[in-house]
């Protein structure tokens, strides 16, 4: 039996170098830490830092790319999702589900607005 809980976590922010109103227009990206190592597909991300690019947005869906400082990296497809946005247009997190002894990425909310896993 797969038991799953989902767990947001803030996402720490240090400093992003050229970000436009727009996330498709970030230039480096956004800098987030994940307090876990976080499995997509068969891709395990370790616990820190990362980054996350948009490299396409169709206005529905758009592929991301969350790159682990310590070198490993992901394509994602996500939706946008406006049950997960924020009133707050400045508020990032990365959305985390627990699944038995491991945790997967199931969201993000990027400078407000919500993306989940495309299925």
């Amino acid at each position: 039996m797969k038991k799953t809980s989902l767990m947001t976590l803030a996402v720490c922010l240090a400093s992003v170098i050229g970000m436009a109103p727009a996330f498709a227009q970030a230039v480096n990206g956004l800098r987030l830490s994940l307090p876990y190592a976080v499995t997509v597909g068969n891709v395990t991300l370790p616990a820190g830092d990362c980054t996350v690019t948009d490299t396409k947005d169709n206005g529905h869906e758009t592929f991301f790319v969350i790159r682990s400082a310590s070198g490993p990296a992901v394509d994602l497809m996500m939706e946008r999702n406006s049950g997960f946005d924020s009133v707050d247009a400045a508020a990032s997190a990365v959305e985390l589900r627990h699944v038995g002894d491991k945790y997967e990425i199931a969201g993000l909310r990027i400078e407000g607005k919500g993306y989940k896993i495309s299925q």
